[in-house]
Parts: structure tokens; sequence; C-alpha cells
């Protein structure tokens, strides 16, 4: 058996057990013994893009305003017992399609291991979705979102599918392409604190320094990328802000971020809470409020072709 097939075997082991484990997924229960996560589902109840955003109809609302709640269960586990690759992941390998990526040849995995509590893992996408880690008063599952303005794949909705893409002992990543936006763009996010229907929750991260992550871009695309984290006072749900003002002095979603450049081959990419600043086109505050965080978002600005890739997000002690 060569790397890759074993690397495969491995992927669907995982996916055989999050089937296995999808009944207590919903109740905050997770097998912590597997890099695979169970589905945080988020979009099973009206979770998704944050709410509050305005919905991506041409306003000016650039926070990450299309409601990807869906309505779709996406806490049953999947069956993996017809022999081909149930996950519904996208297979983006390239080359002869054993699972080598060609941008992962050169990777130095001890850059970025895997955290030593697994619990600090927010997601791996290894069982061929966007759901992330579930771990108590955590919840989330990614979205995409946009303006509305272009085209975005996965396009926003149910929980979006992760794509094939080894890296080192990593075999999904989750990917969005897409071009022609042209007011505040397009990006992919994940709340951090638990969904019940429609309400959100914060979730304390004072326990962490920040966020670290894996990514890379295609070649010929954008590697312009602002990562942002909602707080208590960016967020609409924490109640600070006004929701219905798209800009100015008290206009939420003005969130604290850093913009970053992305490769087109695998990298780590730390950030720390303490380098998060906000834009400055609406409500603005002296701080982030690191014990009350709401979601981390991706997001790529108008005008541009994208193909961006994350592995591996997780919070940093």
């Amino acid at each position: 058996m060569t790397g890759n097939q074993g690397k495969m075997v491995a992927a669907l082991a995982v996916l055989s057990m999050v089937g296995c484990a999808s009944d207590g997924a919903g109740s905050g229960e997770r097998d912590s013994g597997e890099r695979g996560q169970m589905a945080s589902p988020s979009g099973a109840a009206g979770g998704g893009a944050p709410a509050g955003d305005t919905p991506s109809t041409g306003g000016t609302d650039r926070s990450g305003g299309t409601d990807t709640s869906g309505g779709t269960d996406t806490s049953g586990g999947t069956d993996t017992s017809g022999g081909t690759d149930p996950s519904g992941g996208t297979d983006r390998r390239g080359g002869d399609g054993d699972g080598a990526d060609s941008s992962a040849a050169n990777v130095d995995c001890s850059q970025l291991p895997a955290p030593e509590n697994f619990d600090d893992m927010v997601a791996t996408f290894e069982d061929g979705t966007g759901a992330t880690v579930v771990v108590p008063d955590r919840g989330g599952g990614f979205y995409m979102f946009n303006d509305g303005t272009g085209t975005q794949d996965p396009a926003p909705g149910a929980l979006p599918p992760a794509a094939m893409m080894s890296r080192c002992d990593s075999v999904y990543a989750l990917c969005m392409s897409g071009n022609g936006f042209t007011e505040w763009g397009a990006g992919m996010g994940t709340d951090l604190g638990v969904v019940a229907g429609e309400d959100k929750s914060s979730y304390d991260a004072s326990a962490y320094s920040g966020i670290a992550f894996w990514g890379k871009i295609a070649d010929g695309t954008s590697g312009a990328v602002r990562v942002s984290i909602k707080d208590a006072n960016t967020a609409p749900e924490g109640g600070v802000c006004d929701e219905a003002e798209s800009s100015g002095a008290t206009a939420c979603n003005d969130d604290w971020g850093k913009a970053i450049n992305v490769t087109s081959e695998w990298q780590p990419y730390t950030i720390t809470f303490d380098e998060l600043r906000q834009s400055g086109w609406g409500a603005a505050y002296d701080a982030f409020e690191q014990t009350a965080v709401y979601s981390i978002q991706f997001q790529i600005g108008p005008n541009l072709d994208f193909d961006f890739c994350i592995d591996d997000l997780q919070l940093v002690r």
C-alpha cells in the first residue's frame, strides 16, 4: 500500500466514525480519538451566515451577508458502505489523481502541527464537508457568503463540501472559487458559539492567543485575503452595534481582522488577537472582545478572481 492509498484508507475510516457518531453530534458529543470531526450542524436549524447581516441583494453591507442557512440537516452520518468516496467532497487533486496535490510536495508539516489538545482544532474537513469539531460550548459549521453580484463555488446554501487536496496527513481542505463580484466581494466562515435555531451564542476564547491555519490559492488567482473575527461589539447578535445601519459610527460588521497574502503553495498562517484591527467604516471599539467571539471569516474583495483553500483551522494557546 502506498502512502497516498494509506491516507485515503484513513479518511474513509474517519468517515465511518462520523456515520456511527452522528446521532450524538447535535448534543455536543464527539469522538476525541479521531482526526476527523463530527458535524456541528449550524445549518440544520437556521444557522449559517451571521444573523443580522443583510442578504446579498445589492446594498452596501460588507460583512458577509448572504444567508447560508439553507435549512438543510447536516447532522446525519455519511454512508460509507458503497466502496466509493461517499463524502460529497470535490476532487481537486489534479495530476494523476492519486491524491497528490502538486503544491504539497515541498510542505514542511512541522511548521503547523496539530494541537496537542484536539479541542483546540476548529475544523479539519476530513469528513469531506465544512463541518467543525464538536466541543462543549462551541458550535458552527462553515458557510459561504457574497455580495450577490458574481459567481461563487460552492454557492451559499447548505453545508459546503470539502475538496480532496492531500497535504501532510490531511486528505481534504475547504475551498472556494469565483469572480465577478463588484461590491464588497465574497467569503467563507464559521460561527464559533453554539447555534440553536436562529439564536447564536458567543464563545469565550480568552484561553487562546489567536488562530492558525494552512492556506493556498490556485496559480493566477488573487491571494489577497482578509481574515476577520466577529466579537460581541461588531456582531449584530452582541446587541451593541446597530444592525440597521450599513455604515457609519454605529454600524455592525466592521469586524476585527488582518489582511494576508496567500501563496500558491501550502503555507501555515498564524494571526494573534493583538494583531487584529477594524477596517474603519463602522462602529469603532477600543479592543477586541476576546471573551465573546462569534465567528471567523475569510473574505476576498471585489473585482478579483479567486480560488482559495484553507485546512486545519485551529485556536492557538
